[in-house]
């Protein structure tokens, strides 16, 4: 029913409801005296029943009996009298909440002098969902921006966002349709998708998308590094990534969970303005990682300027290589400190903490 058959609706079981009021009747077996939903009043905001309403919501509507004096509204929300923190008007009342409204059942009710200066009463109610966090992409990564992939290898792109969205990845070749790949959220706000390498698949310059969407929030990002793939095979294939990786096998040959780093060692110093980070662990897994800055002073004793620079997951190649740009932020001074530390994860194992602690040159 659309709202100007319930207003309609609404004056008439008003009347109606006014008429028993003044025979002096208090109801009829079965069937409860009428509250004037909306009587008078057009175009009520939220909608009388109305259900998912966001918490922020303002709530509004428009006086159809001629010109009301506003001086004598009055408005209650949930039983507080917010009449002074709204906005009235001869034929228009509108109020915004300063705080979030509750999850739940609201109430409004406005009452007004009408016509020959008789007291009407308008009142309904509506239902706030509970707030969303907002969808939101931080990163996406693929595995083929340090070297090109030839036939055979897997591409694995990664996005790292929101957890429990869905998640859709698309492999851009310039002359050629996007191509969909099967994504899935294999840690919380870690989104994977892979593609073995076929023969003859070769292209430079190719480009990795990826969307979020839950509910009715949808987001879009891009790798910033391009993608190619070449006809010379550049490593083994693996197996794509499921759901959930299988737990590691007991042979103590498997390769270890615990992440370790390749392109650096505890104590090295960093000249440049920003920094990556390469490593190694077992292939598929989920490398969480944390680098924040510091600035040492009186020996050590005590540190300063604090600064997380990273604070993510990244998932391995099908070798077990991972990968993580560290930015550059602010000025960082010599002989400010870097402290990394990682942790693998692989289904329900979780790896002993690496950690190392970089230096910033001159």
């Amino acid at each position: 029913m659309n709202s100007r058959a319930q207003v309609k609706r609404a004056v008439v079981t008003g009347v109606l409801g006014l008429g028993l009021w003044g025979l002096g009747v208090t109801g009829l077996p079965g069937l409860p005296l009428p509250i004037a939903l909306a009587q008078q009043v057009s175009d009520p905001n939220p909608e009388p029943d109305s259900r998912q309403v966001p918490p922020d919501t303002s709530i509004s509507g428009v006086f159809t009996e001629g010109q009301v004096n506003p001086n004598s509204v009055r408005i209650v929300v949930n039983d507080r009298d917010v009449t002074s923190q709204s906005t009235i008007t001869r034929t228009f009342f509108s109020y915004k909440p300063s705080s979030p409204l509750p999850t739940g059942r609201n109430t409004v009710r406005v009452t007004y002098a009408g016509a020959g200066g008789a007291t009407r009463t308008v009142q309904w109610s509506f239902r706030v969902q509970p707030p969303q966090a907002q969808v939101k992409i931080n990163s996406i990564t693929h595995n083929a921006d340090s070297q090109p992939l030839g036939p055979g290898s897997t591409f694995l792109a990664t996005i790292n966002g929101t957890p429990r969205a869905q998640a859709t990845v698309w492999l851009v070749r310039e002359g050629r349709a996007p191509e969909a790949l099967s994504t899935q959220e294999v840690s919380p706000g870690v989104y994977v998708a892979t593609l073995t390498v076929r023969s003859g698949d070769v292209f430079r310059n190719g480009a990795v998308v990826g969307r979020l969407q839950r509910n009715e929030q949808l987001v879009y990002g891009a790798a910033t590094q391009p993608v190619e793939f070449v006809n010379t095979a550049t490593n083994t294939p693996v197996p794509p990534v499921g759901t959930v990786p299988a737990p590691a096998p007991t042979n103590p040959s498997v390769t270890p969970l615990q992440p370790q780093f390749t392109n650096h060692r505890s104590g090295d110093e960093i000249r440049t303005r920003g920094f990556t980070l390469v490593g190694q662990t077992r292939p598929g897994a989920v490398v969480q990682i944390r680098v924040t800055s510091q600035v040492p002073v009186l020996g050590g004793v005590i540190t300063v300027a604090p600064q997380t620079l990273v604070n993510q997951d990244v998932v391995a190649d099908g070798n077990g290589r991972f990968e993580i740009a560290v930015p550059y932020r602010g000025v960082v001074p010599a002989g400010a400190e870097y402290r990394v530390r990682a942790v693998g994860r692989f289904g329900n194992e979780v790896s002993a903490p690496t950690e190392l602690v970089l230096v910033q040159g001159r």
